[in-house]
């Protein structure tokens, strides 16, 4: 993702999330998705995916960088 997108995406969350008084708890309950996913989804302080090695196996299921 771009650093701009993660920023929209970030704040998007974020706002959403405070504009009905949720916590990062209540959202993943409702949710489904687990709280550290939210966490991630809504700061832009993490450190973007690592690519997959050639040998990795995560690149039959899910795509990968190369």
């Amino acid at each position: 993702m771009t650093d701009d997108l993660s920023k929209a995406l970030a704040s998007t969350v974020r706002a959403a999330r405070e504009e009905r008084g949720l916590t990062l708890a209540a959202l993943a309950d409702i949710s489904g998705v687990s709280r550290a996913m939210i966490s991630r989804s809504s700061t832009v302080t993490h450190s973007p995916p690592r690519p997959c090695s050639p040998g990795c196996p995560a690149r039959s299921v899910s795509p990968c960088r190369s």
